[in-house]
């Protein structure tokens, strides 16, 4: 038998990538209960929440400490101490306080890796690290806190990770670009396993046909900051001709970080053809996601986008940036396409789409079958176990 822990310092009921992943994975233990497998979840919350509430007050001051922590340095320090090492060190310190005794510990990040391996309480455990990144493992920190990226700062956090990295037995990437990124930091190529995310594929699926709208609907589902590259997105429906803003329309789902892409969007001119709806519970999203046409992601960093294989599944054609983990879910031509993330590509992605240059059904249906090859559910699950029974 293996004793598994998974430990993750946020909120399971999140509405992010990171959190879903954690979620998937409790909600699954009866598969790893089958390999004789006992997986345990830790987290700052410890239990699922499937309702999402949100108190205003607070969610707005959070949006204004966001902003301001990217004019400030000081700002900056505490907020990411507060959101990130706070939150961390009191996940640490409860998983500790029940005193057990794994064979192996499953981090999903590297600060909660941190602050779990710098205790040395757990010598016999084998250590395995999440990189829900592009294999960098700090890229996605450096860009959500602009002000980090001065040298001495940047070389605090990067001797930091080279300590951690040494202590972790192995790496968990989603794709071979992040596998690539990740051999750079020294790591043995054997420590390093690639592992898609994989996601439920017995749901319900209503989806509309293009026809069934007056304009072409497009969706685009994460967090509302520059790293999903929101701002270039308004940037690309500026450039539209009228005629063409008038053909689509784009949903925008997800908590709204950075409060000046919303700013921005009103100032020019595209909140018509643009609107951003919030967060949205998962089956929400789902139905979302089946009442529209195609799929967009601009993101500028990201890791593989659970996301994209929702919009997958329900058979959506996928337009997104040629980054981190995505060429390996979108094959030129067949399901989408791919552009760099910069105004001008995406701009002539949105005049193509306004102008039925792509045949977006045919697109959609192949999704479908890709997301049914290489993310399912039963995959991911599976290659997990062969990574944890081969720790033993």
């Amino acid at each position: 038998m293996v004793k598994l822990n998974f430990l993750y310092f946020g909120k399971k009921h999140t509405p992010n990538g990171a959190a879903r992943f954690v979620s998937i994975f409790e909600d699954n233990t009866h598969v790893f209960e089958k390999e004789n497998i006992i997986l345990d979840v830790f987290s700052l919350d410890n239990k699922i929440s499937k309702k999402i509430t949100i108190n205003n007050n607070k969610e707005n001051f959070r949006q204004q400490l966001i902003k301001w922590s990217h004019k400030s340095l000081v700002i900056s320090f505490l907020f990411f101490y507060v959101t990130i090492i706070r939150n961390s060190k009191i996940t640490a310190k409860k998983y500790y306080a029940k005193k057990i005794n794994p064979d192996i510990i499953l981090y999903n990040d590297i600060f909660i890796a941190w602050n779990i391996l710098k205790a040395n309480k757990n010598n016999n455990a084998k250590h395995i690290l999440i990189l829900h990144s592009d294999g960098r493992p700090l890229a996605m920190l450096f860009e959500s806190f602009p002000k980090f990226n001065k040298p001495y700062i940047r070389s605090f956090f990067e001797r930091k990770q080279k300590t951690i990295l040494k202590k972790i037995n192995h790496f968990v990437v989603l794709s071979e670009n992040a596998r690539n990124n990740l051999l750079n930091n020294n790591i043995d190529n054997n420590n390093i396993s690639v592992i898609h995310y994989g996601i439920n594929s017995e749901i319900e699926i209503k989806k509309n046909t293009p026809s069934a709208h007056n304009k072409i609907k497009l969706v685009s589902v994460g967090t509302i900051c520059t790293r999903k590259g929101f701002d270039l997105l308004i940037d690309a429906l500026a450039m539209l001709s009228e005629k063409d803003k008038n053909k689509i329309e784009i949903e925008a789902i997800g908590s709204i970080d950075d409060l000046s892409i919303i700013d921005k969007a009103k100032k020019m001119g595209v909140e018509k053809c643009l609107k951003f709806c919030g967060s949205k519970s998962e089956q929400e999203v789902n139905e979302i996601l089946q009442q529209s046409d195609a799929f967009i992601l601009c993101s500028r960093i990201e890791g593989m986008p659970i996301a994209i294989i929702e919009a997958m599944r329900v058979g959506l054609p996928i337009f997104a940036s040629n980054i981190a983990g995505i060429p390996d879910m979108i094959t030129h031509s067949v399901n989408g396409e791919m552009f760099n993330p910069n105004a001008i590509e995406i701009k002539n992605i949105l005049e193509n789409i306004a102008n039925n240059n792509y045949n977006l059904i045919a697109m959609g249906e192949n999704s479908k079958q890709i997301f049914l090859q290489k993310f399912s559910l039963e995959k991911m699950l599976n290659n997990y176990i062969d990574v944890f029974l081969k720790m033993m």
